[in-house]
Order: structure tokens, then C-alpha cells, then sequence
């Protein structure tokens, strides 16, 4: 892009929407020390800005890695943007089955988002339904009503 006639080699500066400048910043503080300092919503950013760069390297595996061994702690949505990311790309093909269970027992918290239909795949959606995992809050009293048209 910097050496080809876009904008962004008369810029010098290329300009990427749908990610932190912190998210950046973590990973090019990777880059440069080879050190990151990690958590689980910090592992989404940066394994979703790895996936949009494409890249495949040390650091996707690392992220991946974390994200497997946190999954109950990553937020539902978070996990289904994961999820469809996962699934067009081979080399991160081993996350798919134990995302999309975690994504199972986190079905009330995805259904109560207002956004649940909208970016809910009907694979993953037949898989969620299909599954064993989803699980019953006794606590939670909320009715979930869900609009199936497809």
C-alpha cells in the first residue's frame, strides 16, 4: 500500500477502523520487546486485529492459546466474533468446537444483547440449540424471545 499509487503512500499513514489505538499499541510493543501483557478482552482485540491483518505468526498462536484456556471468561459476543473469524481461516480451525460450546453455556447472556439476531450465523445458531451445553440460570427469571426469521 505504501509503495503502490493509493492514498496511503502519498499519507505515509495507513488508517484501519474497528480497533483500539491500545490494541495497536499492544501489539507493537510485541513487535518491538516481544513482551505482551495479557488478558482476556486484550487477547480478543489483538487475536481480532491478527485475523484482519492475516497474519499467521507466534503471537496469533499465543493469543489463541490464551483465549482456549480463558473461555468462560470471555464475553458471549466476544466469542461469537471469534467464532466467525475461525471459521474461514485453517491454521485456527482447533478453537472452533470448544468456542462454540463455550458459546452454548453463554446462550441467555448472548440472547439478552440487542444485537443477538443480527450477527448470529444459523449454523451456529443450529449448533448452540443442537448442543447439551446450554445452561439454565434457576436464578434468572427473564423470558428471552427470540425472532426466527431466516
Amino acid at each position: 500500500m505504501l509503495v503502490l499509487q493509493f492514498q496511503e503512500s502519498e499519507n505515509n499513514s495507513i488508517t484501519i477502523h474497528g480497533f483500539s489505538p491500545s490494541t495497536f499499541r499492544s501489539l507493537l510493543n510485541y513487535v518491538y520487546t516481544e513482551n505482551l501483557h495479557i488478558g482476556p478482552i486484550t487477547a480478543c482485540e489483538i487475536f481480532n486485529l491478527l485475523m484482519f491483518l492475516e497474519c499467521s505468526t507466534t503471537l496469533l498462536r499465543f493469543t489463541t492459546d490464551y483465549i482456549l484456556q480463558n473461555l468462560r471468561q470471555i464475553p458471549a459476543d466476544d466469542l461469537l466474533q471469534i467464532i466467525c473469524m475461525c471459521e474461514h481461516r485453517d491454521d485456527v480451525q482447533y478453537i472452533l468446537t470448544p468456542a462454540m460450546d463455550c458459546l452454548a453455556s453463554k446462550f441467555l447472556e448472548l440472547a439478552c444483547t440487542d444485537t443477538f439476531m443480527d450477527h448470529l450465523p444459523p449454523h451456529i445458531l443450529i449448533h448452540i440449540i443442537k448442543t447439551e451445553a446450554i445452561e439454565n440460570d434457576s436464578t434468572t427469571e427473564e423470558k428471552v424471545s427470540i425472532p426466527l426469521t431466516y
